[in-house]
């Protein structure tokens, strides 16, 4: 009978350890299913973006902004972004929100045969912006003084308020192409969106102060 009984409390204490593991083991499955917050974790929450300047004085004014089609923008045209224009050679360019830099590269834009250098940034699964730094650059030669005033480059993190890099002009006086500035655009999900409508309310006074230098009273957006 002790044998038995021994035997009996052999089974039950494996039992109860069998049941223990399966508890802990579905307690750690738990805890990995919690996000792990570490930096290379990107935020979930929706994008809020401030400006891309350090002075606000170092841009003329914004033209054009962000219009969908014959939206009625005061600009005439079609435009997935907004165009900040500067003022000084070699204005400050501002992160308008934090992310990992996906592409810094150096393209010739078809449209007006100049070339630019293009800044990707990803914020989340959900938002990535662009910066197009525009100096009206007529040679690759000549864009390759805008890549060199870039600082970030591919991989890095930036935090909101980094410096982007700073626009210079390579117009020389020709602004058959344009006036030297950058162009920014956020995509949601892939698709282009107007930033105007995730800046933060200092933000957005500070960018509509900007547009109406050029267009008085303007949206800038117009879906």
């Amino acid at each position: 009978m002790l044998i038995q009984k021994s035997k009996k409390d052999f089974i039950c204490i494996q039992c109860m350890l069998v049941v223990i593991a399966f508890i802990l083991l579905a307690f750690l499955n738990g805890c990995n299913d919690e996000p792990v917050l570490n930096d290379n974790n990107p935020p979930e929450e929706d994008i809020i973006l401030d400006v891309l300047f350090a002075d606000a004085e170092e841009f003329k004014y914004i033209h054009p902004g962000y219009a969908e089609g014959n939206s009625g923008a005061p600009w005439g045209f079609e435009h997935l972004g907004i165009d900040l224009i500067t003022a000084i050679n070699g204005a400050q360019v501002l992160a308008p929100a934090s992310g990992m830099v996906e592409e810094v590269n150096i393209y010739m834009n078809p449209r007006n045969n100049q070339w630019q250098v293009n800044v990707r940034v990803v914020y989340n699964q959900k938002y990535i912006y662009h910066v197009l730094f525009e100096p009206r650059a007529p040679s690759e030669e000549e864009i390759a003084l805008q890549y060199a005033a870039i600082p970030v480059s591919i991989g890095q993190k930036v935090t909101q308020g980094d410096l982007l890099g700073k626009i210079l002009d390579l117009s020389h006086g020709d602004l058959s192409g344009g006036e030297a500035g950058i162009h920014f655009d956020l995509r949601e999900n892939e698709v282009l969106v107007c930033p105007g409508y995730y800046l933060n309310p200092e933000a957005l006074e500070k960018m509509l102060t900007l547009l109406w230098a050029m267009y008085p009273d303007a949206k800038i957006c117009y879906p």
